[in-house]
């Protein structure tokens, strides 16, 4: 078989003899399976058809959605045929890399080692009609190669990942890893406004009928995300009380142009554990009831206190539009309105099985606009000389320019004023050693612009490479902001808050990041 000029080509692992790979007589291997450098015994169907040669006794691997099998989609299904023969879904097997006769050897016995398995792909696979079907639980890495092993026959399939991929990846952000109430319900969300999609959907293998539409809840917050909802009276497959995986489709197009495309990540619905029931939050004077949480007012933000139990939460009105999962109790911030304005949001709170436990108007008046100076990225091992080139990055979130006279950097037990300038809003600024040189070594330099503030010393010596909390106080001596001291630093990465409006006090709001002094984090 000879592919289209794009797809790797494809080799059966096969040179052994057959005593060495233990062959099953009962299972036709196909001509061409004996010579490892042969083309031919298996037909990929990929971009424009079937890869050409093996016939409808030969194997055949197809590739949903379509596409080469040297530029592969990260989130795919991967189908197989074997001339009429049932092979075992249990048998086939994703792996990282390429695979060597030994590791088919281990694959085919059963008897993985350590090192092997760290390089299995989680996967569902499963009986559809007359093949079988593999689906990756996680999106695979862009330009990496993987192999498809087939245990049965046994044949492998390198396929490669395509390095760029412009269709966009949104990611599962409910029901909750490990705690899911439900398979009849999921949200999947991107960084920017997806186009209108209304589809019939059903989660393979077992999942129930139903629809994938925009928005987190009906005609509310998250144009940015997709539902995947089913159908009245739809179950969610667990027929012998077991928890059944079902994955849902690789990816759905646009309702207006069927060209527009969108991949959903690939971890499988099922049911955990059953949803707790509704905890309310109980308010502090300074609070106010949202939904079944709390929440105090500030400018162009709310901040809010999440209710006793899992919940993801849809708010939309007054120029914001979020969807975001909470913890039991977690605080998080909505930002995006307007100062001093009379706001009016829809506020919508969704359990673990996927039901609107919540849906409120929430009514009030925002404050004056004001300063949010935020601790935003640290480099505390840099490639270059320490503590010359160690920096502290923070970042003006308000509407209203900082004034920093009077500002003061605790870095453990040491403590730095910084000197005087105001910082814009949106602006960076970089608080580095007198030594520091913004330009010529080894270290990311800072974006042209960017705000130095120059002192003798951060903190009492430097950083600490195993790293160290931070506090950011105000000209009044009020924490404004708060770094931890994990993730641990690794030479020449930084620590970053994921977005400037992230809670200090979640550990998920920070982790290691490309250095980008000046400039919006980079991951």
């Amino acid at each position: 078989m000879r592919q289209n000029t794009n797809e790797k080509t494809v080799r059966w692992l096969a040179a052994l003899a057959a005593s060495a790979l233990g062959c099953d007589p009962s299972l036709p291997v196909p001509a061409g399976a004996a010579l490892a450098e042969q083309d031919g015994g298996i037909s990929v169907v990929g971009a424009g058809g079937a890869g050409g040669g093996a016939g409808g006794d030969g194997l055949v691997v197809s590739v949903d959605p379509p596409a080469p099998i040297g530029a592969a989609p990260r989130v795919l299904r991967l189908g197989a045929t074997l001339g009429g023969v049932t092979l075992d879904p249990t048998r086939m097997v994703l792996v990282e890399g390429s695979v060597v006769t030994r590791e088919l050897d281990e694959i085919k016995e059963q008897m993985i080692s350590a090192a092997l398995s760290k390089r299995l792909v989680p996967v569902l696979a499963w009986a559809d009609g007359a093949g079988e079907v593999l689906a990756p639980e996680v999106p695979l890495t862009a330009g990496a190669i993987y192999t498809l092993v087939l245990a049965d026959v046994p044949a492998t399939l390198e396929l490669t990942v395509a390095a760029a991929d412009a269709t966009p990846l949104l990611t599962r952000v409910w029901p909750p890893q490990g705690a899911s109430g439900t398979a009849a319900f999921a949200v999947w969300c991107g960084s920017a406004v997806v186009p209108r999609v209304q589809t019939a959907a059903a989660p393979a293998p077992d999942g129930p009928d139903g629809y994938i539409l925009r928005g987190a809840v009906t005609a509310g917050a998250g144009e940015q995300c997709l539902r995947f909802t089913a159908e009245p009276g739809g179950t969610d497959g667990n027929t012998d009380g077991g928890s059944v995986q079902s994955v849902p489709p690789p990816q759905v197009a646009s309702a207006d142009d069927a060209s527009v495309v969108m991949r959903l990540d690939p971890r499988p619905l099922q049911v955990d554990m059953a949803p707790a029931p509704l905890v309310t939050a109980t308010c502090a004077p300074d609070e106010v009831a949202f939904g079944p949480g709390c929440a105090r007012l500030a400018d162009d933000r709310l901040y809010g206190r999440s209710a006793g139990v899992p919940l993801l939460w849809a708010v939309a009105g007054a120029g914001t539009d979020s969807v975001f999962p909470a913890a039991s109790g977690d605080p998080f911030v909505i930002t995006g309105l307007p100062p001093s304005t009379g706001v009016l949001l829809d506020v919508a709170a969704i359990d673990t099985a996927g039901s609107v436990v919540s849906r409120t108007l929430f009514a009030a008046m925002t404050q004056a606009p004001q300063p949010h100076v935020v601790l935003n990225e640290v480099l505390a091992y840099p490639l270059g000389p320490r503590p010359d080139q160690e920096w502290v990055e923070i970042v003006n979130d308000g509407p209203a320019p900082a004034v920093l006279a009077g500002y003061v950097l605790q870095v453990g037990s040491g403590v730095t004023t910084l000197p005087p300038g105001t910082l814009a809003p949106g602006g960076f600024a970089l608080i580095v050693d007198d030594a520091y040189a913004a330009a010529g070594g080894p270290d990311v330099a800072p974006a042209p612009g960017t705000l130095i503030l120059r002192v003798p010393s951060i903190g009492k010596a430097g950083l600490s490479s195993a790293g160290v909390a931070l506090t950011l106080l105000d000209g009044g001596g009020n924490a404004v902001s708060t770094f931890p001291a994990k993730p641990k630093p690794k030479q020449g990465w930084s620590v970053a808050r994921v977005a400037p409006s992230a809670v200090d006090a979640l550990a998920s709001s920070f982790a290691l990041a490309t250095p980008s002094p000046g400039r919006t984090n980079a991951w």
